[in-house]
């Protein structure tokens, strides 16, 4: 038999390694978690719109277990603003180390 048929097709990048096609699981919550770490502030709608898919909340919430400082608040029309927390720890080359 030469394999099957039906398979999803799979497809390497230069290194060889496989690429993750968007209806992977693993694709969402990766993509929305580039978009906190942007640093910006989305609704769930706007994650879906930018990612493509129709489960934001659901994709927050795992990113949330999985130790990301996801805050929000309820604006007045009853939506949720959602948005990465800063991390105010300092850093091995701080600010200073830059300015001379």
């Amino acid at each position: 038999m030469r394999g099957n048929r039906n398979a999803a097709p799979v497809a390497n990048d230069k290194n060889g390694t496989q690429i993750k096609f968007k209806d992977s699981e693993y694709y969402p919550k990766k993509q929305t978690r580039l978009l906190f770490l942007s640093g910006g502030k989305y609704l769930a709608k706007e994650i879906n719109d930018r990612v493509g898919f129709n489960d934001a909340r659901k994709v927050i919430s795992t990113l949330r277990r999985e130790g990301m400082r996801i805050k929000d608040i309820r604006l007045d029309d009853g939506r949720k603003l959602y948005w990465l927390e800063q991390d105010n720890q300092p850093t091995l080359f701080g600010k200073e180390a830059f300015n001379g």
